[in-house]
C-alpha cells in the first residue's frame, strides 16, 4: 500500500465504507420492524408506493424498504440478510455489478432491489441461464414478494402467449436469458398489437451474467416460420433408425464384383465402414426402409414395418395424469379378481453378483455432505432437489437433520413381504424395447428388481403387475392411479407386514438426452426419486388428496439420496417435488422412482437396479 493510499484509502475502501453508512441504518430499523405484524409490513407496500406519487425517490425509499425485506424473509422463507447481502443488494440497485462467492446467497441478494425497483409498478426481471432456476427462484424469493403484496410471474418455454403477457404484466417476472430474447423478436414479428407479450422495459437482475452476457451470448437466436410440409415422415424416421440393428459381412464388396453379380454374406440392417466413416444399408435394411417410407407416403396403408411406440409419444408426464389425481382421486368401483401372487409369464433372469453387501463399497462423495453444509437451504435444493412450478416448499418441510435423523429401518422376515413393488404405468418400454415383450418394460426392470431383494438381500418383495394403465387393450392413463391406489390398498391390508412401497416408473425425456453413467464397468441408467406434497400454488393444500405421510416419504427418499450421494454420486439425479399426491399416503416409506427414460437401453435400466437396491437396503438396515 502507497502513502497515498495510507493516508486517503483506496476507491475500494471508501466505497465500501459509504455502502456501510446504508448497511448500518437498515439493521438500525431491524426491532421496528419486529414490532409490525403482518399486517402491518404488507401495508409498507402501499405506503412506499404514495410516497414515490408525491415525489420521494427510489433512493429515497431504499433503507426502509431494504429493511422491510428483509424482514418479510425471515417470516416467509426463514432467512434474514446479512450485512454482504445488503452490500451486494444496493450495488445491484445502482446498477453495477455485485460479485460474490458461492454460498453468500446471491438468490436472497435478489430480492432487494427487486422489491424495491417494482414499487414503481414498470415492472422488474430476473434473468437467469435456465428454466430450473427460473421455476426455482419463482417459487421460493417469490414468497417474500407477495407476502408483500407484489405479483410475481415466471416465463418457461412451454408457455404460450397468455401466459407469457399474463407473466410479464406481474410486478416480478422470473425468465431465462433465451426467452427473453425469443420474446423480443416473436413481438417484432406480431401483426396485431394485442399480440405482444412485452411491455416497455424498466429494471433487471441478471444472474450468472457472465454466463449469460458472454457463454449465452456466442448462441444466436434464430426464429423461423413453420413449414408447411408434414413433419410425419422425420417422425417415422426416426422411429425407424432407433430401431435399426448395426449388422456384419464377411467381406467388402468391389465394384467388379457387384458389376459381376457376386454377393457377400451379411445381416442386420446396416454396416459401418470405421475407415472411410460411411454407413451403408444391407438388403434388409433397405427393404425395411422402402417398406416404412411406402406406408408414409401412401396414407391409406398401413404400416407393418414399424409402429410409433408409447413411449415415443410420451415425451413428457402427461397433464392428464395430474388432472386425474385432481379430479378423481376417489375411491374406484372397478373390482379386481387378481391377487397379489399374480405374476407376469415370464423367465426372470439369473441376477448378477455385484453387489453383496453394503460393506463392499466405500463412500466417495463428490459433494460436501457435513451437517453444518447441509443446514444451508439453499445448498440444499441446488445439490437434492427439483421443485415443481405448480408447487413450493420452504426450510422447515426441508429440514436436512430432521431427514436424515428419522429411523427408517425394518426387520427382515422369511415368512412375510415387507416391500411392495409395482407399476403405475407398466407400458413404460425404453429405446430397444421389443413390442409384446413385457421382460423388456419396466415390469421386466421390477423383475430383476425383485430378484436383487431378494436373493442378494434377504427381503421378501411381492411384485405387482398388474397394468393399470390398460383398458379393453388401449393404453389409458386417465385414471391409473385411481385403480392402482384401489388395488394396492386391498394388497395391504392382507399383508400388513409390509412396510416399503415403491411405485416403479421411467422418466419421459428429449430424445437427444440419455440419462446414463458408468458404475462397476457397467452402463447404469441415472434415477430420481419423485415426492408428491399435496399442495399446489393455485390451490394450496390439497384437502381431497389426504397424506399424513409427507414428510415420511421426503425423509425415505432423501437418505436414499444422501446415500447415493455418499456411494454413487453419478447415479442421482435429484428428488422432484410435485403438487399431487401420487398413491404416496399408502405408507411411510412410500416411493416412487424414475429409473432412466425412454431413450435408454432395457439392460442400462436393470443395471441401475443394482445400486438401487444397495442404498434401499443401506437405509432400511442402517
Amino acid at each position: 500500500m502507497g502513502l497515498v493510499d495510507k493516508l486517503f484509502g483506496n476507491k475500494s475502501e471508501k466505497e465500501i465504507k459509504r455502502i456501510e453508512k446504508y448497511v448500518d441504518a437498515i439493521e438500525a430499523l431491524d426491532e421496528k420492524m419486529q414490532a409490525l405484524s403482518d399486517e402491518e409490513l404488507r401495508a409498507k407496500t402501499q405506503e412506499f408506493k404514495d410516497r414515490l406519487a408525491a415525489g420521494e425517490t427510489l433512493d429515497d425509499l431504499l433503507v426502509e424498504a431494504f429493511a422491510v425485506v428483509r424482514e418479510a424473509a425471515d417470516r416467509t422463507i426463514h432467512l434474514k440478510h446479512y450485512r454482504v447481502q445488503l452490500m451486494g443488494g444496493i450495488i445491484l440497485h445502482q446498477g453495477r455489478i455485485a460479485e460474490m462467492k458461492t454460498g453468500e446467497g446471491k438468490t436472497l441478494v435478489s430480492t432487494l432491489p427487486a422489491y424495491l425497483n417494482a414499487l414503481e409498478g414498470k415492472g422488474v426481471h430476473i434473468v437467469t441461464v435456465n428454466d430450473y432456476l427460473a421455476k426455482r427462484d419463482a417459487n421460493w424469493m417469490g414468497q417474500v414478494h407477495q407476502f408483500l403484496g407484489l405479483s410475481v410471474g415466471v416465463i418457461l418455454n412451454s408457455y404460450d402467449n397468455a401466459e407469457r403477457q399474463a407473466a410479464y404484466n406481474c410486478d416480478i417476472t422470473y425468465i431465462t436469458n433465451n426467452e427473453l430474447g425469443f420474446d423480443y423478436l416473436r413481438d417484432n414479428m406480431v401483426i396485431y398489437k394485442k399480440d405482444l407479450v412485452q411491455r416497455e422495459l424498466n429494471y433487471a437482475i441478471v444472474d450468472e451474467v457472465d454466463s449469460v452476457l458472454i457463454d449465452e451470448a456466442r448462441t444466436p437466436l434464430i426464429i423461423s416460420g413453420q413449414s408447411g410440409k408434414s413433419t410425419d415422415l422425420y417422425k417415422a424416421c426416426d422411429v425407424l433408425a432407433r430401431q435399426m440393428q448395426r449388422g456384419t459381412s464377411d467381406g467388402e464388396l468391389s465394384k467388379i464384383d457387384a458389376i459381376m453379380g457376386i454377393d457377400i454374406e451379411e445381416d442386420g440392417d446396416f454396416l459401418v465402414n470405421e475407415k472411410d466413416k460411411q454407413v451403408m444399408l444391407t438388403t434388409e435394411g433397405v427393404k425395411k426402409t422402402e417398406s416404412t417410407v411406402t406406408a408414409e407416403a401412401e396414407p391409406g396403408q398401413a404400416q407393418t414395418e414399424i409402429k410409433t411406440k408409447e413411449e415415443d409419444k410420451q415425451q413428457q408426464k402427461e397433464p392428464s395424469e395430474d388432472e386425474n389425481i385432481k379430479q378423481t382421486e376417489k375411491d374406484s368401483e372397478k373390482e379386481t379378481d387378481k391377487s397379489q401372487q399374480d405374476k407376469p409369464a415370464t423367465v426372470i433372469p439369473e441376477v448378477t453378483q455385484t453387489i453383496l453387501a453394503s460393506n463392499s463399497i466405500q463412500p466417495a462423495p463428490r459433494i460436501d455432505l457435513s451437517p453444518q453444509t447441509l443446514t444451508d437451504y439453499d445448498y440444499l435444493m441446488n445439490q437434492f432437489f427439483i421443485v415443481d412450478s405448480q408447487t413450493t416448499t420452504n426450510a422447515d418441510q426441508l429440514n436436512a437433520a430432521e431427514l436424515l435423523g428419522e429411523d427408517l429401518t425394518i426387520q427382515k422376515d422369511a415368512a412375510k413381504p415387507q416391500i411392495l413393488l409395482y407399476h403405475t404405468h407398466s407400458q413404460e418400454a425404453f429405446v430397444d424395447s421389443k413390442e409384446g415383450e413385457v421382460e423388456d418394460t419396466i415390469i421386466g426392470v421390477g423383475n430383476y428388481l425383485t430378484e436383487l431383494l431378494t436373493k442378494n438381500y434377504g427381503y421378501q418383495v411381492i411384485h405387482v403387475t398388474e397394468a393399470f394403465d390398460m383398458e379393453s387393450g388401449e393404453l389409458d392413463r386417465s385414471a391409473a392411479y385411481d385403480y392402482a391406489g384401489t388395488y394396492l390398498e386391498t394388497i395391504l391390508e392382507e399383508n400388513p407386514s409390509i412396510e416399503v412401497v415403491i411405485d416403479l416408473h421411467r422418466d419421459g425425456v428429449p430424445e437427444n438426452r440419455h440419462l446414463v453413467t458408468e458404475i462397476n464397468g457397467k452402463s447404469t441408467a441415472q434415477i430420481m426419486f419423485y415426492n408428491g406434497l399435496s399442495y399446489t400454488i393455485a390451490r394450496g393444500s390439497l384437502d381431497y388428496l389426504p397424506n399424513p405421510y409427507i414428510q415420511d416419504n421426503l425423509a425415505f427418499s432423501f437418505q436414499m439420496e444422501y446415500q447415493a450421494a455418499q456411494y454413487y454420486p453419478d447415479f442421482y439425479r435429484g428428488i422432484y417435488l410435485a403438487g399431487y399426491r401420487y398413491n404416496l399416503h399408502l405408507r411411510p416409506r412410500s416411493v416412487l422412482v424414475e429409473a432412466g427414460a425412454q431413450t435408454n437401453t432395457v439392460q442400462e435400466v436393470k443395471n441401475a437396479m443394482e445400486p438401487f437396491a444397495d442404498i434401499l437396503n443401506r437405509v432400511l438396515q442402517n
